[in-house]
């Protein structure tokens, strides 16, 4: 509620009007007098409060749009939250996964440098003691000495450490020298 104070005309004392009444009273001496508004004084009072009627309603509606852009990137932050959780939980599932594979396998007892010219029959009796099952073994003439490895491979890889882990049943071949 807005107020104006004016002098009262009869103890000189501040008089106080409610906008909305209209009328003017001195708290000291009790007179009144009645308030008169020009017309152009009302019509800015007017323009004044639907100024600010507007005003207050776009400000009310940028907060609410403003409400509704935070509530959907919050939303949007939350989607992305969930959809990186459950990648890295497949993630670290498939890790789980995988060691457990791989301690289910078997591994060499060398690596393929250090089967490279031994003899093929310690060899193939090396990696059945292991584990391996499929193996074959396949003479060649490549010029080196007799009856010792010139290749070998497990599940067609030929650069085999002893911690890589294999199936039982990996097919495993051994190239030696024949003659």
């Amino acid at each position: 509620m807005e107020t104006i104070r004016l002098r009262c005309k009869e103890c000189d004392g501040i008089m106080t009007i409610d906008r909305d009444r209209e009328m003017l009273c001195c708290p000291y001496c009790g007179s009144k007098e009645l308030f008169v508004e020009s017309d152009d004084i009302k019509k800015e009072r007017i323009r004044s409060r639907t100024y600010k009627d507007v005003t207050y309603a776009q400000m009310a509606h940028e907060k609410s749009m403003f409400q509704e852009k935070v509530n959907y990137q919050n939303r949007k932050s939350k989607r992305i939250l969930v959809i990186v959780g459950v990648i890295l939980a497949l993630s670290v599932l498939s890790s789980i996964a995988s060691a457990i594979r791989d301690r289910s396998g078997i591994s060499p007892t060398a690596s393929y440098d250090e089967y490279i010219g031994q003899d093929y029959n310690s060899v193939e009796k090396e990696l059945k003691a292991v584990g391996f099952k499929n193996i074959t073994v396949i003479p060649t003439n490549e010029e080196a000495d007799k009856g010792k490895v010139v290749r070998i491979s497990i599940d067609g890889n030929s650069m085999c450490f002893e911690f890589d882990r294999f199936p039982k049943k990996a097919k495993v071949i051994i190239v030696y020298e024949a003659d």
